[in-house]
């Protein structure tokens, strides 16, 4: 905080901030009995909650779609009625569409290593992709995808006996995430630009991820070099550097991140690449005692860092909770 205030964060950044990404700290400070309340117990209410809640959005507008409010003598609106390049996104049932389809795809990961049922897992993973399908969320789908196939592999290792396999998959898939989660937004602007000329005729399917590749991801390393702060290429622009906090603010290009690596990088600068190494880490730790709370665990957390690839993150709740949960110190 001290640093925050001394490269420029003003008092309500760095609290607004803070605040914003409380579900971290949360579940940093999370024990492994409450977590695991979380995984076996609450997901499933959570589940229901969202899936029923995303299908009568679907059809039918919330009343609250759309509400405003004032913070800092900016109008902020919240559950907003928007479209992205036409294709209208939900609003009304979460904040956004985005924070919809990661309550529904967590929870259902955590389900899906839970159930010893072939008939539920294949109810819960095919409810679970439409439902997200509605959301118009294309990377938490893809990420939940990716996340039903390891979780039909674990039931298929732990049948086999070979429960080592499993965890050397999810460390695998964790690194590869990892890594495309640091090198895209590292693009030169050259390469950029012809991977957008390539997308160009895929549709709006990918409009979003072309607007993160050549504007947003560079416009946010673009707020380090703007303060000419040489020492902020280290140590980042603080807290309340990026993100939420600049839509409630009068900034004039504010900026959401929209990948864990660059939301760190801005924040806390080199420090992001240790920090990503912690959760890398963390999918190594099992509980042998419980193997598919471990499991259902493991599995939330590779979630997290797929997702994360087009998602800042810290700032998305459940996302947030896990992700802290996954650094604490708690999980021997």
């Amino acid at each position: 905080m001290i640093y925050s205030a001394a490269v420029g964060r003003t008092p309500f950044e760095i609290f607004f901030s803070l605040y914003v990404v409380g579900a971290f700290f949360l579940g940093l400070v999370t024990s492994p009995s409450t977590f695991h309340f979380f995984t076996t117990r609450l997901s499933i209410l959570i589940w229901i909650t969202a899936v029923i809640g995303v299908s009568i959005n679907s059809v039918v507008e919330m009343p609250w779609a759309g509400t405003s409010f004032i913070v800092n003598d900016v109008v902020t609106v919240t559950s907003r009625v928007w479209e992205d390049f036409g294709v209208s996104r939900l609003a009304g049932f979460a904040r956004s569409s985005d924070n919809a389809a990661n309550q529904i795809a967590i929870t259902a990961v955590a389900l899906l290593c839970l159930t010893t049922s072939v008939i539920s897992f294949a109810g819960v993973a095919t409810i679970s992709t439409y439902v997200i399908y509605l959301t118009t969320s294309k990377g938490p789908l893809l990420a939940f995808l990716i996340c039903v196939v390891m979780a039909a592999c674990y039931h298929w290792l732990r049948f086999a006996h070979k429960p080592r396999h499993f965890k050397l998959l999810t460390l695998v898939l964790g690194l590869t995430a990892i890594i495309i989660m640091i090198l895209l937004p590292l693009f030169p602007a050259t390469a950029l630009n012809q991977l957008n000329s390539f997308l160009g005729g895929v549709g709006n399917t990918t409009n979003s991820f072309k607007v993160r590749l050549t504007e947003m991801w560079p416009n946010a390393f673009l707020l380090v070099e703007l303060d000419q702060n040489p020492i902020e290429y280290i140590f980042g622009r603080g807290i309340g550097g990026i993100g939420a906090v600049q839509f409630v603010g009068r900034y004039l290009h504010p900026n959401s991140a929209d990948n864990l690596f660059v939301f760190l990088y801005v924040s806390v600068g080199l420090f992001a690449l240790p920090l990503l190494t912690m959760l890398l880490l963390s999918l190594a730790r099992t509980q042998p005692q419980m193997p598919a709370i471990s499991a259902a665990v493991a599995l939330m957390l590779l979630y997290t860092l797929i997702a994360c690839i087009t998602n800042g993150g810290l700032e998305t709740i459940v996302i947030a909770f896990v992700l802290g949960y996954g650094m604490s110190a708690q999980r021997n």
